[in-house]
């Protein structure tokens, strides 16, 4: 999962030869994102992460990052993207990073809050800039509390997998999924219905499994995929509830619809 996000942030640089800032991946200012006090948060900082070991080559980072397309694309569309990519020598596309990185550093010095999640990126990578683990999730901290959703979704992720030598932590993975979630994320809401569903990371509790089910099937960006994973988490958790637990489901919908900004949610248990 974290390595699709990162690809898909770097997308444009990599395949697309974009490096224009113009694009809408950076019309995001910072100003629309509500700051999060990181004390409120009572997060864990990186502070087990060592400096992981870059790549041997540039190849190698891309064949990471086209390999897990290839997962996503048919099978035509994947040979052409592959045989397009590679008709561009390698030192041309290594410049091509570096030319990209340089207007990123610039808005993410502005306090550009999507730019930082992309600086992260590139950091983590080593595309563009060196490779510097600990510099790539201190900006990815900082985008996340600083209210962008993919960097809160790729911190969960990375507590989640034990990603970038960080030890793995369900529990404060689930804290920043928590966050994505609220800003109305599925894959996040799918992970906290399941996780509370089986008791992952945090003591079962199937009134906020059905909760944040319900929450995940109002989303409007779920796909077809994700509302079996949640339909199938109601179905079983409907039968073994009570008028008591319904009377507390409802409560905590109001209260997650509300912080989800999840209307639907709220009307359909209202």
């Amino acid at each position: 999962m974290e390595e699709l996000l990162l690809f898909r942030t770097l997308f444009a640089a990599l395949l697309l030869k974009e490096a224009s800032l113009n694009d809408p991946q950076f019309s995001d200012t910072g100003k629309s994102c509500k700051p999060i006090s990181e004390e409120k948060l009572y997060t864990k900082p990186f502070v087990e992460v060592g400096q992981g070991k870059a790549a041997d080559n540039l190849i190698e980072y891309e064949e990471l990052i086209l390999g897990f397309m290839g997962r996503i694309l048919c099978d035509n569309d994947y040979k052409e993207l592959r045989r397009y990519f590679y008709c561009i020598p390698e030192h041309e596309r290594h410049e091509e990073y570096a030319r990209y990185a340089k207007p990123v550093i610039a808005e993410a010095k502005k306090g550009n809050v999507r730019a930082i999640y992309h600086l992260a990126c590139l950091n983590l990578a080593g595309m563009g800039v060196p490779q510097d683990i600990k510099e790539g999730l201190r900006l990815l901290r900082r985008s996340a509390l600083l209210g962008n959703l993919d960097a809160q979704v790729f911190c969960g992720q990375i507590y989640d997998n034990g990603s970038y030598c960080v030890r793995q932590d369900l529990l404060e993975a689930l804290k920043w999924y928590r966050m994505a979630a609220t800003q109305g994320d599925p894959r996040s809401q799918i992970k906290l219905a399941v996780c509370y569903s089986h008791g992952h990371g945090i003591p079962q509790d199937l009134s906020y499994a059905y909760a944040w089910a319900i929450i995940g099937l109002s989303n409007p960006r779920i796909i077809e995929e994700q509302k079996r994973i949640l339909e199938n988490i109601t179905s079983k958790i409907e039968v073994t509830l009570t008028p008591k637990e319904y009377k507390r489901i409802h409560k905590i919908i109001m209260d997650l619809g509300t912080e989800a900004n999840n209307s639907e949610a709220r009307q359909k248990y209202n």
